[in-house]
């Protein structure tokens, strides 16, 4: 997800005047939140015939609304779980000596990083190359960005240990009273218990005891995140053209020709097949 960083509406609003001001000829915002002021203020300004807009649905990221109490939304998840993950949770302690640390500020940043790193390229990101630790320039990049929230007190990690062992990590960022999800993984070894979602649902409950508005799980609707979420925010694509000829050009050529041709080469493509 991604959103201009502002420190309040007025600045938010300097940053849009000041994006305009460029005059590029197209401007593209990859997936922006639709429901986020930034989203809002640019649609605001293409009305106002500063620029022309388009903009189409990227994905939709599922997401955990905290209003209510706990009780009431396990009551009403628990049906999509799929499996009974409290007992697993019990059975992790009881059989595995397993300790649950939760939505917690790092002791030890890149020693707690590297573990939880390890414990995600376990399974099939690793194996399917897209795990953090698959790429250098993939875990500089989250190791930034932890070190950055980390010192403004807004990285939360959260695991599951049997023993002394990680075997389960999350990596959070907590801004804004919400609970925003990074990574998550676990070690497939344990996959008959679920870690994966038994970590989850006390990481839910934790947010309750915290007192927190959401818990985002951004990326794309998958299953997993479908057995908690009770809500979801849809980013949008965004591209704005100025209002010279050759923004106007990019602007009749995205909105009207590129479907039509897109249009004209599928059925090209339906009829050459249904030759064969």
């Amino acid at each position: 997800m991604f959103e201009p960083l502002a420190e309040d509406r007025a600045a938010l609003d300097r940053v849009l005047d000041a994006v305009l001001e460029a005059r590029v000829a197209e401007l593209e915002v990859s997936a922006l939140p639709a429901s986020s002021a930034a989203f809002t203020g640019l649609e605001a300004r293409a009305r106002a015939g500063q620029e022309l807009l388009l903009s189409e649905p990227v994905h939709t990221s599922p997401l955990v609304d905290l209003r209510g109490e706990f009780a009431t939304f396990r009551a009403e998840s628990k049906p999509r779980w799929g499996a009974p993950l409290e007992r697993f949770g019990r059975k992790l302690e009881r059989d595995h000596s397993a300790r649950f640390s939760l939505v917690e500020p790092p002791v030890d940043l890149d020693a707690e990083l590297q573990r939880g790193f390890e414990v995600e390229a376990s399974g099939w990101k690793g194996t399917q190359g897209t795990a953090i630790l698959s790429s250098p320039q993939t875990a500089a990049f989250y190791r930034e960005i932890a070190h950055s929230f980390a010192a403004i007190d807004g990285l939360r990690l959260s695991g599951i240990y049997c023993g002394d062992r990680l075997v389960a990590f999350d990596l959070t960022l907590l801004h804004a009273r919400r609970l925003w999800l990074l990574k998550t993984g676990y070690h497939e070894e344990f996959r008959r218990l679920a870690p994966g979602l038994v970590m989850r649902l006390k990481i839910i409950e934790r947010c309750y005891e915290l007192g927190l508005e959401g818990h985002e799980l951004l990326g794309d609707d998958s299953e997993w995140k479908r057995k908690f979420a009770n809500g979801a925010r849809e980013h949008r694509v965004v591209r704005l053209y100025g209002r010279r000829p050759d923004g106007v050009a990019r602007y009749v050529y995205r909105r009207a020709i590129r479907p039509r041709l897109a249009r004209a080469y599928r059925r090209a493509r339906l009829t050459a097949e249904a030759r064969r």
